[in-house]
């Protein structure tokens, strides 16, 4: 395997199972006393999770507990057995020949609903993506969900998508996987579930880094960290730094990677497991020490696999170890095996057209005898390797040539049509040339008044929007002001103060720093000096960013901008932006917003929506309490751009149109 790159994407395991089963109806219909069953079960059930002593136990304790309850009561406790049994399982693997029976049996279960059996049906699907890899059992599973189920329910179906996405990606369908991860995000959006979007935006990531865009699915596994750390959900969070770190990889930046390993580290070390991340962040630690010459410590690396996965039992994983490893243990013993194996793998790489995965084992065969010295063997291999290479790039570009010609003829189908258009166009105008002159007589005076009301009204308005901008511009100019004032004035009083007070207080010291950071969060949010420095794109991502951490609201951005506004228009739209995100905090109940900034030849379009509980947006404008909203409205006026805010039960959109400073 060629250094630094590991084949496998670090996957983010989605919290699907929770999601299967709504809260407010855990429930069976008809269960007899379901609140002393809810009570008294979960209180024992919670001991006998604290008793046990390794995981093997704990799901055979389990599962006994479950078959002893009473009938009725089952119903009650099978959600929260299904999520810690996977969990369990998905951790110690050592347990899943309990396990997985075990849901095929809840799967057939009369005392379940049907939704709780296609629980334990999705329970075993997701531990054969991601646990196993083994895409046909899983997809069998899921093909019997969908027919049995056409129509799901939201949350069944959120989960079914988000298997289906990932059982695309490790099938090589990635149009087909993204199509599964839109439709994944569009239920999490509509049930409110922020944890679940987070989770599957970096999922979604996965699939761009399938395409070789190692840098988008960063951007979206980032967020999503955040997103994470803020919400303490540390399990996902070992994940999502792996899965960074394998992005940097890929993209050959090997501090960057080390950055978010060491942070996956730390959290392994501090109790948090996951063999299966580990796997991923172990092997790719390890590539990077092999591709640096650092053997003992590849190998340290390496030997960790093994202590936590049986490879036995994992043939893809197995695979994958035995082309990443065999040069870091080369330089001290036999790996004739390991040779010979590998070997095996070819064959079956070229059956399947997967020029790159053999591409890498011929590397591997090659960087395998160079460390024995057997340099004959070490070109011969080289020389395949490169010429595979070389094919490689070939098939790259058919594909890229394929996509041109695709662009190509979509072009010209565009071009014909708006030629079209255009004929359309001149004939209608035509036409209405003709009318206009046969009522010319009969409305010249009307025109004519009406030519001096419209003058009349445009100078007001020219005037209303030029007292809007100094007025807005009067009030930047005071906000910055204070701004500075704070920064300058108050936080260096209060640095010379804290200089002032005896070591010994360290309460003092640390509440005076604590009122210093205040201040200066103050200060930024009333004049934004990141705009002035590097202006509207990266400001806007940081507000998306300080609304995860400091209100755990899932916000994104997609930002394709030139910078064609003027510094002043920038700053009147970063304002707008921060205005619509707050009131999303204050008002909506969301769980979840998103900014999007596009252009045109003429105007900067944003978009501003989330999925809260929406407002009757006329009510709202008239009731003389909406200063947010109209500021929305004057601010764009002023630029004379124009805003549209549209709302419903299932969210808020506002649309904000500006034109272009430099056209």
């Amino acid at each position: 395997m060629k250094p630094g790159k590991c084949c496998l994407c670090s996957l983010l395991c989605i919290l699907l199972l929770a999601a299967c089963q709504p809260r407010s109806n855990r429930f069976a219909p008809g269960a007899h006393k379901t609140a002393d069953c809810d009570t008294s079960l979960m209180r024992r059930y919670r001991l006998l999770k604290e008793q046990a002593t390794d995981a093997g136990q704990l799901a055979e304790a389990s599962k006994r507990f479950y078959l002893q309850a009473p009938p009725p009561c089952r119903s009650a406790m099978a959600n929260i057995l299904i999520e810690d049994l996977f969990n369990l399982a998905y951790g110690n693997q050592q347990t899943e020949e309990l396990v997985l029976p075990f849901f095929r049996e809840l799967s057939r279960a009369p005392a379940l609903r049907p939704i709780q059996r296609n629980k334990a049906l999705l329970a075993i699907a997701a531990y054969f993506i991601y646990a196993r890899r083994e895409t046909d059992s899983a997809s069998r599973i899921l093909v019997a969900i969908r027919i049995a189920n056409p129509k799901m329910n939201d949350t069944t179906a959120r989960s079914y998508h988000s298997l289906m996405g990932q059982l695309m990606v490790q099938t090589g369908d990635l149009k087909a996987a993204a199509d599964h991860y839109t439709k994944t995000i569009a239920l999490c959006e509509k049930l409110r579930d922020s944890i679940s979007l987070a989770a599957n935006y970096a999922n979604y990531g996965t699939v761009f880094s399938s395409m070789g865009e190692y840098q988008k699915s960063i951007a979206m596994k980032e967020k999503a960290v955040v997103f994470f750390l803020a919400k303490k959900q540390y399990p996902n969070l070992l994940i999502g730094y792996t899965g960074i770190g394998v992005e940097y990889g890929y993209l050959h930046r090997y501090d960057s990677a080390q950055y978010y390993y060491d942070k996956a580290l730390a959290l392994i070390a501090s109790g948090v497991r996951n063999p299966n991340a580990e796997f991923d962040l172990y092997i790719s630690i390890a590539g990077i020490n092999l591709a640096a010459n650092q053997f003992d410590t590849a190998r340290f690396y390496y030997n960790k696999i093994v202590e936590i996965i049986d490879l036995s039992r994992d043939t893809e994983r197995q695979r994958v170890y035995v082309m990443a490893s065999t040069p870091a243990y080369a330089a001290i013993r036999n790996v004739d095996r390991e040779v010979a194996l590998i070997k095996t793998y070819i064959p079956r790489f070229y059956s399947e057209k997967n020029f790159a995965n053999a591409r890498d084992a011929y590397y591997t065969l090659y960087h395998t005898f160079y460390v024995q010295g057997k340099s004959a063997e070490a070109l011969a291999n080289y020389e395949v390797y490169d010429s595979l290479k070389g094919l490689q790039a070939r098939e790259e570009n058919k594909q890229y040539v394929a996509e041109l010609e695709t662009k190509y003829e979509t072009q010209k189908k565009e071009l014909k049509i708006q030629v079209q258009q255009k004929e359309i166009n001149r004939s209608t105008t035509l036409n209405g040339l003709l009318l206009a002159l046969l009522l010319a007589g009969g409305m010249g005076a009307a025109f004519a008044v009406t030519r001096v009301k419209l003058k009349r009204k445009k100078k007001e308005a020219t005037q209303q929007q030029q007292f809007t901008r100094q007025l807005l511009h009067n009030t930047e100019e005071e906000r910055s002001r204070i701004a500075r004032d704070l920064h300058d004035g108050i936080s260096q009083e209060l640095m010379l103060l804290k200089q002032e007070v005896p070591p010994g207080q360290a309460g003092a010291r640390e509440k005076i720093d604590a009122i210093i950071s205040e201040i200066r969060m103050i200060s930024r949010d009333l004049h934004p000096v990141m705009l002035d420095q590097l202006g509207l794109k990266p400001s806007v991502e940081h507000v998306c960013h300080q609304m995860m951490e400091r209100n755990l609201l899932f916000t994104t951005a997609d930002i394709n901008y030139t910078n064609s506004l003027s510094k002043n228009h920038e700053l009147q739209l970063f304002r707008m932006i921060q205005e619509a995100l707050n009131n999303v905090v204050k008002y909506a109940r969301a769980q979840a917003a998103k900014v999007t900034i596009t252009e045109s030849a003429a105007y900067v379009f944003t978009e501003i929506i989330d999925n809260g509980t929406g407002f009757d947006v006329a009510s709202v404008l008239n009731s003389g309490n909406a200063f947010g909203l109209l500021s929305l409205t004057e601010r764009s006026k002023s630029m004379r751009g124009k805003t549209e805010i549209s709302s419903s039960p299932a969210g808020t959109l506002i649309k904000i149109e500006i034109p272009r400073s430099d056209v």
